[in-house]
């Protein structure tokens, strides 16, 4: 529980831990500067107010904390291991792969994965950049999805909020 005080408006303004003259209103954990107060008692507080521009950098933010969290690679002799996919760990896979289709370097290496080390042949590097790709790429569908979404619900900011945290594409197998 916090303790809050609100401007004319009912908008929170200044919060404390401790009950206070300059925070004499209970408010749940979550409330922060910018909610407003219920309507009614007991009603729900709600967030403020975003634009569509905080929505979508909201979005874009939450695209990226997705596409570079990692996703399980199966390869065809069925070995399954999680793929680093920073965009760092994509570019020097890339690296690697073209310069060993060009012979310019030994096509089997230890690749680091994100649950050890993984030998692979430029066979198995070529599947593991496809599906690492086709994660990504997903990511970004999603995020194009949800932003038409957000378009569409205009100022349902609770709902809005709701979709970007959810339903993005699965790092793991079921």
């Amino acid at each position: 529980m916090k303790y809050v005080r609100l401007t004319a408006g009912g908008v929170v303004d200044l919060w404390c831990s401790q009950p206070d003259t300059q925070c004499p209103i209970t408010a749940p954990d979550h409330v922060m500067d910018g909610w407003r107060q219920p309507l009614e008692e007991g009603g729900e507080w709600r967030s403020p107010v975003k634009s569509m521009e905080d929505l979508f950098q909201r979005l874009a933010e939450r695209r990226w904390e997705e596409e570079t969290r990692g996703c399980v690679i199966t390869l065809a002799d069925t070995r399954v291991m999680m793929m680093d996919t920073s965009r760092e760990n994509r570019s020097n896979m890339m690296s690697h792969y073209t310069a060993a289709r060009d012979e310019l370097v030994k096509a089997a290496t230890y690749w680091k994965m994100l649950d050890g080390w993984a030998l692979m042949n430029l066979d198995e590097f070529r599947q593991v950049i496809q599906q690492t790709h086709a994660y990504v790429q997903n990511c970004f569908a999603r995020e194009g999805e949800l932003q038409m979404a957000i378009a569409a619900a205009g100022e349902e900011t609770e709902a809005v909020e709701a979709m970007i945290e959810a339903f993005w594409p699965e790092a793991e197998e079921e």
